[in-house]
């Protein structure tokens, strides 16, 4: 079944890869929660990964800083990524628009197409999903 769904051409290949990145880096912050709870002590409420010296603390520091960072980037690029094919109408739901003499809008991300219901649900719902969990880390 994956290897059917490798062979997928244009979008639906790259939200199948970019689907994959987010479940990796849900397994690598899983596995490092995990982690830092099992073998780690917590000290005044706060879990101490490391206790060096400061030239030391302060590379590792920037270290997880730059991997959080660019984690962050490649789970808002593959949800922006979605987000745009989600919204984006399918040639029958542009023919339906234009039967009801409506206009939608095509080859841009677009709030309005899901807004006024001319998207399918599922997909709505699936950019709804995407739009309430990016924005943690828009925030963050």
């Amino acid at each position: 079944m994956l290897r059917a769904a490798w062979r997928q051409r244009g979008w639906r290949r790259s939200t199948l890869l970019f689907s994959g990145l987010a479940f990796l880096t849900f397994a690598a912050n899983l596995a490092f929660a995990l982690w830092a709870m099992t073998s780690r002590e917590v000290t005044n409420g706060m879990g101490v990964v490391a206790e060096k010296d400061c030239a030391e603390i302060k590379r590792l520091n920037m270290a997880m800083h730059v991997v959080i960072n660019a984690l962050s980037t490649v789970l808002l690029a593959g949800s922006n990524y979605c987000m745009q094919c989600l919204s984006a109408p399918t040639r029958s739901e542009v023919d339906s628009a234009h039967k009801q003499r409506r206009w939608m809008d095509i080859g841009v991300s677009s709030l309005r197409n899901i807004a006024k219901g001319d998207i399918a649900r599922r997909r709505t719902w699936l950019w709804l999903l995407l739009a309430l969990s990016s924005l943690p880390l828009h925030l963050l």
